[in-house]
């Protein structure tokens, strides 16, 4: 190692967080990254047009396939290989540089067929502005990927926040100023100069002018995988966008992904910075499958238990919520945030059990799962959207359950145990969820005060309903916890 090389590795932590303390880490960081970026949202509704919500999503269905093809699956290849010399490294660098400045530029050639197809001409100069941010995130993925690697999740933590930070300040600035959708196009181009700027500074690694395409071989085969399934999975995440905005606009494409945006924020509060550092340690459990067995279901049952009450939650609130606090433009989408803590909540499970078969290097498997995934969502969509959104939202939350149960069966497969062991979890939670809404309507039907803070007394009595009752039906895991509690006394 030259002597620059030295003195930018001591500014890298050498400590590596473990599995715990990457989750409190990642999980922080994404807390605050998330409440920065759904205040913002918050007060961008209340700034913007349900319409303008409509553009960025419809113009994220195209962004979000650039992205994936950009990385070519290159990040999760280096987290999951077993080991990587300099030459590999520099020459993914390289590789990922190009394939970004490619993608983009087929992106942006693309963007006038894309605003055809959606029949919106504002499309053309939005996606063409998302594609440049878009291939901005190329390096920064690379060198995150190296950093979750050697398990230092502090570093990505705060990159994360601050560029949430960044982009949610550009957005309602530009907002008040009466930019419309532009506003939102700036916060997430604010968002990805901000995140390299800061990774950049960070990071310890600087690419060597080598490529070699046989070490680039050696992630292929995995991160070829990766991107395959990845382009399916974000196919299948992106149909209710696809088909709302086709057959019924862009005012409902701005309702369902504004509730998707709130909804869902389980799942990127909890599962993902959780499913993050779970990749890096499945993959060092591989050969020790009685340990990945053992990790798994605790980290499944946690992210569950803690994640899963929230969608109902936000169901049981929604007719209060919703058009108290987003304006009452925002009423037609109540019983769409209802209808999707069914997605929601089985998306928590969908993603722990995916981080296990790719720490498992079963890319096939997961790949099998997202086409399978695939197809029972577009049926459910296709029927659904007869009866306008609510029916298709109706027909996506339905089929997701059977994607769900998909995957169950592939993870008992992968780890020898039964699919009852696998589904355990929901089937622990789901009887505390439903006596919790069930206290929580009570409070909110019959107390005596203003909507909202009906609404407030009912999460509150819902959240201790919940903890108590999940402390009975589940002992074993309370014990664990317990157990866990008593071990980090006794070491402090």
């Amino acid at each position: 190692m030259s002597e620059s090389e030295q003195m930018r590795a001591k500014k890298i932590p050498r400590r590596r967080e473990g599995a715990l303390s990457g989750v409190l880490w990642l999980g922080s960081g994404q807390v605050v990254g998330q409440a920065i970026h759904l205040s913002s949202r918050l007060l961008l509704a209340r700034l913007l047009l349900p319409e303008d919500f409509g553009l960025i999503a419809m113009a994220t269905v195209v962004i979000v396939f650039q992205d994936l093809v950009t990385a070519i699956g290159i990040p999760q290849a280096l987290v999951q290989a077993k080991a990587i010399d300099e030459t590999t490294k520099s020459s993914a660098f390289w590789a990922m540089l190009l394939q970004a400045a490619l993608v983009a530029a087929l992106t942006c050639l693309s963007a006038p067929a894309c605003a055809a197809l959606f029949g919106e001409p504002q499309l053309v100069g939005v996606i063409v502005a998302l594609a440049v941010g878009g291939a901005i995130l190329a390096p920064v993925a690379l060198i995150e990927s190296l950093l979750m690697r050697e398990m230092i999740f502090r570093t990505v933590a705060l990159r994360r926040a601050l560029g949430k930070l960044a982009g949610g300040v550009a957005a309602v600035s530009l907002a008040l100023l009466g930019y419309g959708v532009w506003s939102l196009v700036a916060g997430r181009l604010a968002t990805s100069l901000i995140s390299l700027l800061l990774v950049a500074k960070a990071a310890a690694w600087r690419p060597r002018f080598v490529f070699s395409v046989p070490a680039l071989r050696s992630l292929a085969k995995f991160g070829g995988g990766v991107v395959f399934a990845g382009v399916i999975s974000t196919a299948t995440k992106q149909l209710p966008t696809l088909v709302v905005g086709k057959w019924l606009g862009s005012t409902e494409v701005g309702y369902l992904s504004l509730a998707q945006q709130v909804v869902l924020l389980p799942l990127t509060y909890v599962a993902r910075p959780v499913v993050g550092v779970l990749f890096s340690v499945f993959s060092r459990l591989q050969d020790k499958r009685a340990e990945f067995a053992a990790v798994f279901q605790r980290w499944q049952f946690a992210v569950v238990a803690v994640a899963g009450l929230l969608p109902p939650l936000a169901a049981l609130v929604a007719p209060v919520v919703v058009p108290g606090v987003l304006g009452e433009q925002w009423g037609p989408a109540v019983f769409i945030f209802q209808v999707l803590a069914v997605p929601a909540t089985a998306q928590l499970v969908v993603a722990i059990v995916a981080a296990a078969l790719r720490g498992l290097g079963q890319i096939r498997a997961v790949a099998g799962w997202m086409v399978f995934g695939f197809a029972v969502q577009a049926a459910g969509l296709a029927v659904g959207v007869r009866w306008g959104l609510e029916g298709a939202v109706v027909g996506w939350s339905l089929s997701s359950i059977a994607s769900l149960l998909y995957g169950a069966v592939l993870a008992a497969r992968a780890l020898d145990r039964s699919v009852l062991t696998v589904l355990k979890p929901l089937g622990v939670t789901a009887p505390s969820i439903a006596g919790a809404l069930g206290l929580g309507h009570l409070m909110l039907t019959h107390i005596d005060a203003s909507p909202l803070l009906g609404a407030a007394a009912a999460v509150v009595v819902g959240v201790v309903a919940y903890g108590a009752i999940l402390f009975v039906v589940a002992p074993a895991e309370r014990d664990w916890v317990r157990q866990w509690l008593a071990k980090r006394r006794s070491i402090k």
